[in-house]
């Protein structure tokens, strides 16, 4: 099982590299495109690449036999010897074997503990905006989603991730001008058109599980920095 784990982690952080020069030749395109990049790269984490492999053998087998589609040896070689296990080099001596068996055990328990402190993190975070979306009151500005005021808020924000709802903070519409208000507003709905709620949770899922793993935490800072030059434009 370690072996499978360490053999999808050098495999997604190969993918991740390949990502990160694509963005660089993107550098001069619009940031929705580095956005899902650095998505798909996020999503390689959840999907081993075995599994990409079996579903390719699988569309291969079911296209006819004159429209089967033969690759370049040089290409399938290295993309065989990329997905395959790590070698079991190093034997184990009888008398250790015995001992070898508490390492996975304390690994999946560290995993855990880790994972919950994640999960945790984010739960509490969620009841936070909970609160935050209870303690708010609608504001009569026409708007694609609900528009709602909430006292204590220090900027605006979108939660919800199918239903969303743009929260501001309470004064806001006395601080700032109508132009301002406006281009708060668009920004806070094209999170909300572009679901970026949802996408954000789908790579918490990869932060908690993957949470030892600090290739994780920066392509969510880069998902972060993307997702708001997006929204900017």
């Amino acid at each position: 099982m370690i072996a499978e784990v360490t053999n999808h982690l050098w495999q997604s952080t190969v993918f991740a590299i390949a990502v990160g020069f694509l963005t660089l030749a993107f550098r001069k395109n619009r940031a929705q495109v580095r956005y899902w990049l650095w998505l798909s790269a996020s999503v390689k984490f959840l999907i081993p690449f075995s599994l990409l492999m079996s579903l390719g053998h699988e569309l291969l087998g079911s296209l006819p036999a004159g429209k089967m589609v033969i690759s370049a040896p040089r290409l399938s070689g290295t993309i065989v010897l990329i997905t395959q296990p790590f070698p079991d080099i190093l034997t184990v001596e009888p008398a250790a074997q015995h001992a070898t068996h508490w390492i996975p055990i304390v690994i999946l328990g560290i995993w855990a503990c880790g994972f919950s402190a994640v999960a945790l993190m984010r739960f509490r975070a969620w009841l936070r905006v909970r609160a935050a979306l209870r303690a708010s009151t609608p504001i009569g500005i026409p708007a694609a989603v609900p528009v709602r005021s909430c006292p204590g808020l220090l900027e605006p924000g979108v939660v919800g991730f199918l239903r969303s709802t743009v929260l501001l903070p309470e004064g806001i519409l006395k601080t700032l001008t109508r132009t301002q208000m406006e281009a708060v507003l668009a920004h806070e709905l094209s999170h909300a058109r572009r679901r970026d709620n949802l996408t954000a949770a789908i790579h918490m899922i990869v932060e908690a599980v993957f949470w030892f793993y600090p290739l994780v935490w920066w392509i969510g800072a880069r998902l972060i920095e993307e997702r708001e030059r997006a929204c900017d434009e």
